[in-house]
């Protein structure tokens, strides 16, 4: 009886201490961050950072130390560490095409489109969401094999003037941009690796 209560008490611990732990890391902040009671939010990868206001955008290289709890980081210090990187400049591209989609088009339009164009899921509002799970069609939203092949066909579409095999290089290239422009998800890497191999 002794060894099961003892059992139990360490395992509690040892759980309580693994859900909320002190982490350190370097990544790119994805997404456009939001403020919120003056502090701010933004994505790093899969966790959402909230920290005291500091001016951020996309792309920006960030060194982050906190407290982690699920996929929640409360952090204690957030650090700019490099400005720019390609990775980082087709992440400012991606949210200034949707900031331009939101100047002209209504919030449920230009939410829709930008998921279906750029992948983003974060322009949808909650009521669109809602519609596309009841319906069964969050799949749109969704970058994948339709996107890769639309990009590909565009361009292979120039064949008959400039030849075939610089055309399917140039697909090539314009399918791997695209690729690191929406994010890299499973789905997207999945389509892109489709994608080059049928164009090879």
């Amino acid at each position: 009886m002794i060894l099961i209560l003892t059992f139990r008490l360490v395992t509690f611990f040892f759980f309580q201490k693994q859900e909320s732990s002190t982490v350190q890391f370097e990544g790119l902040v994805t997404s456009q961050p939001q403020i919120k009671f003056n502090k701010i939010v933004f994505t790093l990868g899969k966790y959402y950072v909230t920290s005291d206001y500091l001016e951020l955008s996309p792309g920006n290289t960030v060194t982050v130390m906190g407290r982690l709890e699920k996929n929640q980081i409360s952090a204690e210090k957030v650090a700019i560490s490099k400005e720019t990187s390609l990775e980082g400049y087709l992440i400012k591209l991606r949210e200034n095409l949707i900031s331009r989609l939101n100047r002209y088009l209504p919030a449920k339009e230009s939410g829709l489109l930008a998921g279906i164009l750029l992948g983003s899921k974060n322009a949808l509002s909650r009521e669109v969401k809602d519609k596309l799970i009841a319906t069964g069609t969050m799949h749109i939203v969704v970058v994948s094999g339709y996107n890769i092949v639309l990009v590909a066909s565009f361009f292979l579409a120039f064949a008959k003037y400039f030849g075939r095999k610089k055309t399917t290089l140039l697909a090539l290239f314009a399918i791997v941009v695209y690729s690191l422009l929406v994010g890299m998800e499973p789905p997207t890497l999945r389509a892109l690796i489709m994608g080059a191999i049928s164009l090879l």
